[in-house]
């Protein structure tokens, strides 16, 4: 064309003079919510938090580097924070809080509950026994009942029941059946162990 010109652009303008800067922003590929800004012959995506990457398409691992979960918990990646997957037993924002398992504990009988971790014990009071301390203890395995007393098992200890004719803790004592006498005209009494059951519980 004669007595005239044309303006060749560089990239990223338009316009009879170049005079124009193209919105390459009109195209972008920015992600999850980024905000596009126009630059000359391109654009910067500028992620919201949580987000990195050229288009702001990968969510940045929260759990890389420094977490603080505790006592073996898994780190899980959130949007732009992080959670931790307690293991049993535990609790709290790191589970950094060991759960008291004793306050629904089922120790009976007096017995005292120790916290451990993801369970309890039962610390059992004198003379029970079993996981949680509700089995008494038969304390007459041991017995020393003697003179064919029956042993009665209590609550860390026992009792012996004596036959008719002795008395004792162990019924260990031969009753004086002559104390009381009725023997008349000189007769002598002579003490005779009777081993008919009693209903007498010596202690």
């Amino acid at each position: 064309m004669l007595n005239d010109y044309a303006c060749k652009c560089r990239p990223g303008f338009t316009g009879e003079f170049c005079d124009v800067n193209i919105n390459e922003c009109d195209y972008h590929l920015c992600q999850n919510g980024a905000e596009c800004i126009d630059k000359v012959n391109g654009y910067q995506c500028k992620c919201k938090e949580g987000w990195t990457g050229f288009y702001c398409q990968s969510n940045i691992n929260d759990c890389a580097g420094v977490n603080k979960c505790q006592h073996g918990s898994a780190c899980i990646d959130l949007l732009n924070t992080y959670a931790c997957q307690c293991e049993p037993g535990w609790t709290g924002r790191y589970c950094e809080t060991n759960i008291d398992e004793c306050y629904f504990n089922q120790c009976q009988n007096g017995a005292t509950c120790t916290d451990l971790v993801d369970d309890y014990q039962c610390v059992c009071a004198d003379g029970w026994e079993g996981r949680f301390c509700q089995n008494n203890i038969n304390d007459c395995v041991d017995h020393q009942c003697i003179n064919n007393g029956t042993c009665i098992d209590m609550t860390n200890r026992y009792a012996c029941k004596c036959v008719n004719g002795f008395a004792g803790k162990h019924c260990q004592s031969n009753v004086d059946d002559c104390r009381d006498h009725q023997c008349q005209n000189g007769g002598i009494c002579m003490d005779l162990v009777c081993f008919q059951l009693g209903s007498g519980l010596v202690l």
